[in-house]
């Protein structure tokens, strides 16, 4: 779990984080390219600037998330998470059709 945390210019290309807890983090700058968030709770996180193409959200809590000027080309199971609603990802490119 990480809380009330801020990570800027990091390269997370492939990484797993199912089952992770990302509550109040800011993450600036990196690189997300095909990471996996399955089953994971990202609650008031916000994405700054970051590649998140081909990243899977297979039943990821997004409640209140925020993906600010983000690339999310091709990202996988965006439909399936769950607080899609509450998100803002309207600056964002390559936006995944959520229907």
């Amino acid at each position: 779990m990480l809380n009330n945390s801020k990570i800027s210019n990091s390269d997370f290309l492939n990484s797993n984080f199912e089952l992770v807890e990302l509550i109040d983090v800011q993450i600036n700058n990196s690189k997300f390219d095909r990471a996996t968030f399955k089953l994971s709770n990202l609650t008031r996180a916000k994405f700054i600037e970051c590649n998140l193409t081909g990243a899977n959200f297979n039943n990821t809590n997004l409640k209140n998330s925020t993906f600010e000027r983000c690339d999310l080309k091709n990202v996988e199971d965006w439909h399936k998470s769950s607080e899609l609603a509450s998100c803002n990802y309207s600056t964002s490119v390559n936006i995944p059709n959520i229907n």
